[in-house]
């Protein structure tokens, strides 16, 4: 057998081509096609969050279409971290898919990438391995809520003249910048990649890109000043700004970051260049897990003063302070900040708010733009 085809342009069908013995199996690989068609890195099957992917591998994504294709509408498919295992006689009231991905029993860092370089596991992350990815606009909403939370508790409903200061421009982060904005504010929103900030500047999730922090600081209080909104792109390593602000005596009124913290391995450690970090991953592991532990407990610390010192700051759910405590930081220096959940978000949750997906199997910008709860073409994906 020859090598399995590398995908790079793999689009979502729209419209009434059905392709699959029934809608479901439809929808189902139409969402699939999305997340590929929304991915960070497609040649690796990476959708977002350095490592969260959409199928184990490649022989995994032709397996998992064909099956789709095939599938009869009385028959569910069983996905294991990311690799099609079975497909058994069910009933069409049945889901179709169903799926469980990265179970470990004591899993450690070490042990998750022993068994994906054995090719046993994947990374699932939130919405790459259930396919259900939509882009960065898919985060924006529980950043803005967020950021509302945070000013009607805090700043007296009002976000104008009020700075935000964090890191991480990927497919999940870059959406803070535009978030702030929305509210009126201002942000500055550092990142390592260079490529990553100039393609959010693209897609308009930023307003500028700056390379130096003091001009980024300068550029914010302005706008802060003026009560104009603002979203800056900051060409930097995430630790070295925060050290930076610190050092300057730089206070803005927000601090928090989505950086890749959950996976050190994706986590770039202040001092080194993206490509720098590429090849250590390659070369050296080990050493890379220690220096990314490094950092993030520096990071952290330098969290921790600016909380101590009135600033809201708070962890968004990427795994900072478990992993700073992993890496030897006290426990209660670890989780002295908030998780935005449990400080801000919690409220929402008992009224039953929160993010939704649906699928829009006609890609129609008019089904897009009408109700979805009454378009006989948009699907609510719980359904499903």
């Amino acid at each position: 057998m020859g090598k399995p085809e590398i995908l790079t342009d793999v689009r979502a069908m729209g419209g009434n081509n059905l392709r699959c013995k029934g809608w479901k199996q439809e929808g189902i690989l139409r969402m699939l096609e999305n997340n590929m068609e929304n991915a960070e890195h497609p040649e690796e099957l990476v959708i977002y969050g350095g490592i969260g992917k959409a199928a184990r591998n490649w022989e995994s994504y032709h397996a998992i279409v064909n099956t789709l294709q095939e599938l009869e509408n009385d028959e569910t498919l069983v996905v294991q971290s990311g690799m099609p295992v079975a497909v058994f006689r069910t009933s069409r009231l049945a889901p179709r898919v169903v799926m469980a991905t990265t179970n470990i029993m004591k899993a450690t860092w070490p042990i998750f990438y022993d068994l994906q370089d054995k090719n046993l596991t994947m990374y699932a992350q939130y919405t790459a391995a259930p396919w259900e990815y939509i882009g960065t606009q898919g985060v924006i909403q529980g950043t803005f809520q967020t950021l509302v939370a945070i000013r009607d508790q805090e700043f007296g409903g009002d976000m104008k003249g009020r700075i935000l200061l964090t890191a991480g421009m990927g497919g999940m982060g870059g959406n803070q910048p535009r978030a702030m904005t929305m509210l009126g504010g201002v942000c500055i929103c550092a990142d390592v990649d260079e490529e990553v900030v100039k393609n959010r500047l693209k897609v308009g999730y930023c307003d500028e890109i700056v390379y130096d922090f003091d001009e980024a600081v300068a550029k914010a209080r302005k706008a802060a000043a003026e009560g104009r909104p603002l979203g800056i792109a900051l060409f930097g390593n995430a630790v070295d700004v925060l050290r930076k602000a610190r050092e300057s005596g730089f206070k803005p009124d927000i601090i928090t970051d989505m950086t890749p913290a959950h996976d050190p391995l994706s986590y770039v450690p202040a001092g080194l260049s993206v490509d720098e970090a590429r090849e250590l991953r390659r070369t050296d592991r080990d050493r890379y897990f220690g220096l990314a532990g490094k950092s993030m407990i520096e990071q952290l610390k330098i969290m921790n003063d600016f909380y101590d010192d009135g600033v809201q700051v708070f962890e968004y759910g990427n795994s900072l302070r478990k992993e700073a405590r992993d890496a030897g930081l006290a426990v209660d220096d670890a989780m002295k900040i908030p998780g935005f959940v449990a400080a801000y978000i919690r409220p929402l949750f008992c009224e039953g708010r929160g993010p939704f997906r649906w699928i829009c199997l006609s890609r129609d910008p008019e089904d897009l733009a009408g109700s979805t709860m009454s378009s006989r073409r948009c699907s609510p994906m719980t359904t499903w």
